[in-house]
């Protein structure tokens, strides 16, 4: 949640239980120190995602595009077959004003 209401991140991502990277509006590309240690977390988050946007995810259905409540685009890839280094999730923030 904390990354969700960060107005300087313009995208957050994760493949697989590697680190999730940021692009930073100041910084660019930026590696966290955020990761998932367990892939039954990762499933589980993305399950949680997928169920707040109305689109549960599921190994019938691996592939996931939608958006949040503020906006932002979220894509979700639940299954091995589809990813092979596991689950990922991309979310692409929106600034709120723009710029002119």
């Amino acid at each position: 949640e904390p990354l969700l209401s960060d107005e300087m991140l313009e995208d957050i991502h994760s493949i697989g239980l590697k680190h999730v990277h940021m692009d930073h509006k100041v910084f660019g590309m930026v590696t966290s120190n955020i990761r998932f240690r367990e892939r039954e977390l990762l499933a589980r988050y993305l399950r949680a995602m997928s169920e707040r946007i109305g689109r549960p995810v599921s190994d019938n259905k691996p592939i996931i595009d939608g958006a949040l409540l503020d906006g932002s685009r979220i894509n979700i890839i639940f299954s091995d077959d589809v990813s092979m280094l596991g689950p990922s999730f991309t979310i692409r923030k929106f600034a709120e004003e723009t710029i002119s």
